[in-house]
């Protein structure tokens, strides 16, 4: 298990912060109370459950002392609607995807979506052909909080692929993210965030870059 992960550097790598702040949905409340990958209580059965505008939160029982709970993922999470997921903050809860699966796929459906307070780790697109590690993107999506780490993709986007060409199409804001050993294809110059409209100020590293 990820021990080596239960708490987050003082010095966070890749710092990223946002200019448009993020708003967030109003629509109605939707509990995650277990961290199972499926079935009643779920994260992807809240995702099913909740209509455009909802928002998802974690009901979980106070971090284990040992380290986040996690909840360990058989295959990725599709999101077709406009959501928020509130996570309980990036030391409590970490979305792993073992190195096998990739952890978000957002439809260009979603409209936008807001994701916060989670670690996301382990993510894996796998296929020759395959962009983003933990999320592939093709909606509006907005990270605050998070903590990107490990997440592999065979092309590019080891964290997040943003599915837009010559600004056109998806657009993704990061802020307060840390990213860390996020890999894609060959190059690690272009391991965290690939491609299109990023609102972002964020220092260049091994852990994060543009292009």
């Amino acid at each position: 298990m990820h021990r080596r992960f239960y708490s987050l550097r003082s010095t966070l790598t890749g710092l990223c912060v946002l200019f448009a702040f993020v708003s967030f949905a109003s629509g109605a409340t939707v509990p995650v109370t277990n961290t199972n990958d499926d079935g009643a209580g779920s994260l992807r059965q809240a995702l099913r459950s909740a209509n455009s505008g909802d928002t998802i939160v974690f009901n979980l029982p106070p971090r284990p002392p040992t380290g986040p709970h996690f909840l360990n993922l058989a295959s990725e999470l599709l999101i077709e609607k406009s959501v928020t997921i509130i996570g309980p903050g990036a030391r409590t809860l970490d979305i792993d995807g073992s190195k096998k699966v990739r952890l978000f796929d957002i439809a260009p459906s979603a409209g936008t979506v807001n994701i916060s307070g989670l670690i996301l780790s382990g993510g894996l697109a796998g296929n020759y052909y395959s962009y983003g590690g933990a999320i592939y993107n093709s909606a509006t999506l907005n990270v605050t909080d998070c903590f990107f780490l490990r997440n592999t993709s065979q092309v590019h986007g080891g964290a997040v692929f943003n599915a837009g060409t010559n600004g056109r199409g998806a657009v993704a804001n990061f802020t307060n993210c840390t990213f860390e050993e996020n890999f894609g294809g060959a190059s690690a110059s272009r391991s965290a965030v690939m491609r299109s409209r990023l609102t972002i100020l964020c220092r260049k590293g091994k852990a994060i870059a543009f292009t």
